[in-house]
């Protein structure tokens, strides 16, 4: 992992890690605590991915999400299956970014076949609204995260 890490420093790539158990979000902790610095000027890019199935008691697992990120880093969600909606409202309501796509759940209702993941865009957009937040545009998002146009 070093050295894919210090390829990625080389070159300016900005990692995404995706993290699926608290232990991972402590390995990447560690490497932020190493001197690991995202070579975009930007955050850290956390992903940390709740499964379908899991038994995780949300409000107390996402509470101490928020106290495991690393310093200069940003945390969002990405939820599996059946749950998935349940999950990312309450990501929300932590304050966390969420994911959507075909890649992490392809019914957009039971019985329901997603027709494209514009479907999934529109309808998380519709939630931030609802929650009073507003959804960065394409360009506030690079410059959140650091990237370049």
């Amino acid at each position: 992992v070093d050295i894919a890490l210090e390829e990625m420093k080389k070159h300016g790539v900005k990692p995404e890690f995706e993290c699926f158990a608290m232990t991972d979000l402590q390995y990447v902790r560690h490497l932020v605590n190493k001197g690991w610095r995202d070579q975009t000027g930007g955050p850290n890019w956390i992903h940390f991915v709740y499964t379908n199935g899991s038994n995780w008691n949300l409000p107390e697992y996402m509470s101490t999400l928020k106290l495991a990120v690393p310093n200069n880093s940003m945390l969002g969600i990405i939820a599996t299956g059946t749950q998935q909606w349940p999950v990312l409202a309450m990501a929300l309501v932590h304050g966390f970014n969420i994911r959507v796509g075909m890649e992490d759940n392809v019914m957009y209702a039971k019985g329901q076949l997603a027709d494209s993941n514009s479907q999934f865009v529109e309808r998380a957009a519709r939630i931030i609204r609802e929650f009073g937040n507003e959804v960065a545009t394409p360009d506030e998002a690079r410059e959140i995260l650091g990237l370049k146009k």
